[in-house]
């Protein structure tokens, strides 16, 4: 019975980070946009994963961080998912004169096969804009497209409570039968 340790996973690593080059020799195999070393992979990825934490850690934070060191999230990006969904696939208008769209402060799934446009950067990523995605959701939910889509209660019940008011409305909650009511 083999124990692990960190060293055995890094050899481990290693070898099939070497399987992998052996393999496909003439595709380079790369972390980040960096390409790896054969041999020298796994730390390679160890070094650029610290990096990124140190990078995180310097980074404004305006909603307080996670254990990790990470910046957390905008709570409007939680509390109002399905109102930001449904303005990024209805391209409601947005703050700036342009279609609203989270991926233009989200980094998008890079799209798999063959043919598949590259994942852009988004115009305001996340980590660097914490403050103006929520501010620019709080916009939407007083837009009229927000107002109107606040209008319907089924809306509104999968809206955090302390954003629905904040946009004006009662919240609305589902009872165990499956029927809505406004709350006071």
């Amino acid at each position: 019975m083999t124990t692990l340790t960190r060293e055995s996973l890094i050899e481990t690593a290693q070898a099939l980070l070497a399987l992998a080059d052996a393999m496909a020799p003439a595709e380079p195999v790369s972390f980040f946009g960096v390409v790896l070393q054969p041999g020298e992979g796994w730390r390679q990825m160890l070094a650029i994963a610290e990096a990124e934490r140190v990078r995180n850690l310097m980074l404004d934070a305006p909603f307080g961080r996670y254990q990790t060191g990470e910046p957390k999230a905008p709570p409007a990006l939680a509390a109002c998912a399905q109102m930001i969904d449904a303005a990024t696939q209805e391209q409601w208008p947005g703050p700036r004169n342009e279609r609203w769209s989270k991926w233009h402060y989200l980094r998008g799934i890079r799209q798999l096969g063959v043919g598949a446009p590259a994942a852009a950067e988004p115009k305001f990523p996340l980590e660097r804009h914490l403050q103006q995605f929520e501010d620019d959701v709080i916009w939407l939910g007083q837009s009229e497209a927000g107002q109107a889509w606040l209008s319907h209660p089924e809306n509104r019940a999968v809206t955090d409570p302390v954003y629905v008011r904040r946009f004006g409305w009662r919240p609305v909650e589902r009872a165990r039968d499956g029927s809505l009511f406004e709350l006071g």
